[in-house]
């Protein structure tokens, strides 16, 4: 994934999103050539497009498609690695942090309110998993630099759908919903759409497989230059510039 791909995701860390410094990392990992039954979903999100997902029962990585940015994270800690191959960079961000505000500089370039409290999950299958449903009325998501009659309709009828079969911890589930910017709900989110969407879903997936793999697999890369914040390491000077320059062109009259 290029910068100028990103750019719609950095495009929220630009207008009003607080950053913060990062803890020190300090979790001890897996013993050496240790295995474990590891579930692998295979996704789209709506604005970083191909992920895959690598789910443990005490740890998780998101990696875009093509291994060249993601975020690892695992048990006692739960503190986030997030990391560029590009650049060749990672930053650390608190479980304290993270579970919190989420992370800044891979965001979704929309977002929207929660499911209303009146909104209980109800149980239904996908794809021969246990999983709960949220389908709720509401205003249509609010993509940036763009009014919501832009997006099209006054309301917008949601779907949200999560795994409660996959045997993981909340600590897991939860960072996904942060990282992929997503309403709340209990298990692993597999499909999110809403009725406004103009193109693709805000997330699907396209296939779920479970596979014995070594414990490695929930390591962030080694040997990368550590920086201050996850915004930092997803959003360059490169991009700062463009969105400025993009900016400017859209205040024209």
């Amino acid at each position: 994934m290029t910068k100028w791909e990103r750019l719609p995701a950095a495009l929220a860390t630009a207008f009003g999103l607080l950053l913060g410094p990062t803890a020190t990392f300090c979790s001890a990992g897996p013993p050496a050539n240790s295995t474990e039954n590891v579930w692998v979903l295979k996704q789209r999100h709506g604005s970083l497009k191909r992920i895959e997902v690598f789910i443990g029962k005490q740890a998780v990585q998101i990696k875009g498609r093509d291994y060249s940015w993601g975020v690892a994270c695992r048990a006692p800690s739960w503190d986030a690695t997030c990391y560029s191959r590009i650049d060749k960079t990672d930053a650390l961000v608190p479980y304290s942090r993270w579970s919190k505000i989420g992370f800044a500089g891979l965001e979704s370039s929309y977002e929207w309110d929660q499911p209303p409290t009146n909104c209980p999950p109800r149980k239904t299958n996908y794809n021969g998993l246990s999983a709960l449903v949220k389908q709720w009325n509401g205003a249509p998501p609010r993509m940036l630099m763009m009014t919501q009659e832009r997006m099209g309709g006054k309301e917008c009828f949601y779907t949200l759908i999560s795994a409660t079969s996959i045997d993981t911890a909340p600590q897991v589930s939860l960072l996904i919903r942060q990282f992929l910017s997503l309403p709340d709900i209990e298990g692993v989110p597999l499909k999110f759409t809403g009725s406004t969407e103009l193109q693709n879903p805000m997330l699907s997936t396209q296939e779920i497989k479970r596979q014995t793999m070594g414990s490695e697999i929930f390591n962030p890369p080694g040997g990368l230059k550590r920086l201050k914040s996850s915004h930092e390491v997803f959003y360059s000077d490169q991009d700062k510039k463009q969105i400025n320059e993009l900016g400017k062109i859209m205040e024209s009259p």
